[in-house]
């Protein structure tokens, strides 16, 4: 059966989010999950997630911390809905795009990325979802309305708040930490004391400089990196084939490690693959360009104001 056109399947989106307001609403998130017996951090800028590593790195136990942000949920709820099924294949579609050089996926590689997103959920100890915080707050007609011009984004926030909700209800998210999205805020203000407390860092990122830097403030420490670029559209084609060019150079053993993955939607992949290994894996996201100095999204300014600069590694 075909789907209808996707000005329609926009269009019925709308119709549910003006219909369930309360999922813009971080209050009701943070009670919705409450109520369903959860330990929540709503706050990214908590130590929470950082004591919970260190208790990690202390006990040598296998950790992985993940956040489902738009591109991660667009991938997770691909093939749920049928009537919504052109909209859900752009959205992963345009997602892929974003994080690599292809421009489309077929239907078979978007439900491999979604059993990979579920994988990695299950395997996670903290999942930092959408909804719990939003840097500026938004109202469910303005919300909508924002569908129509980035239909990919907006389904992508939508679905990274009711998603893995729909999975806590399940008992699917059962024994994890749910966290804001936004974590890794509290992870980079902490990067020394983490740092510290590891026995050896590896870095997934496509900033080479990285480990220069934290080599400067913390010299005793052992860096390693493996360099995550975006995929060539040669080897999205076959996403086992990029996504294992990584995991191939992950040791065999990373018992005791910190690893630190800025990469995209691949990093919750990469973090669960690391956990596999014995390692402690936590997706910083955009937190490593704050690493390197550098300031690339609107809501860093936000929260670099609200923190009065305090991320310690800085240029």
């Amino acid at each position: 059966m075909n789907s209808p056109p996707i000005k329609t399947q926009i269009a019925l989106v709308q119709k549910r989010i003006l219909a369930e307001p309360g999922f813009l609403d971080p209050p009701s998130i943070l009670a919705a999950y409450r109520t369903l017996g959860f330990l929540v951090e709503p706050e990214p800028t908590a130590a929470t997630v950082t004591e919970s590593l260190l208790e990690a790195m202390r006990s040598g136990q296998p950790y992985s911390v993940i956040r489902i942000g738009d591109s991660e949920a667009a991938m997770l709820a691909h093939g749920d809905n049928p009537s919504l099924a052109s909209l859900e294949h752009f959205a992963v579609s345009r997602s892929v795009a974003i994080h690599s050089t292809l421009t489309d996926v077929d239907t078979a590689t978007a439900m491999m990325l979604g059993d990979w997103m579920h994988r990695s959920i299950e395997a996670a100890n903290v999942v930092g979802v959408l909804g719990l915080w939003r840097p500026v707050g938004t109202d469910s007609h303005t919300f909508a309305a924002r569908m129509e011009k980035d239909p990919r984004g907006m389904l992508g926030q939508w679905y990274g708040a009711i998603k893995p909700l729909e999975m806590a209800t399940k008992g699917l998210l059962d024994g994890k930490l749910i966290a804001s999205a936004h974590l890794y805020f509290g992870i980079i203000t902490r990067i020394q004391v983490l740092l510290r407390a590891a026995k050896s860092v590896l870095l997934i990122t496509s900033h080479e400089g990285l480990a220069a830097r934290m080599l400067r403030l913390n010299p005793q420490i052992h860096i390693h990196t493996i360099v995550a670029n975006k995929p060539s559209a040669e080897n999205v084609a076959s996403p086992s084939r990029f996504l294992e060019e990584v995991r191939d150079q992950l040791p065999p053993r990373l018992t005791g490690t910190l690893c630190l993955v800025g990469s995209g939607p691949w990093a919750e992949i990469y973090c669960t693959w690391v956990k596999e290994r014995g390692g402690i894996a936590v997706d910083v996201g955009s937190g490593m360009d704050l690493l390197m100095g550098r300031v690339t999204r609107p809501v860093h300014r936000r929260i670099e104001a609200a923190m009065e600069g305090r991320f310690e590694i800085r240029a």
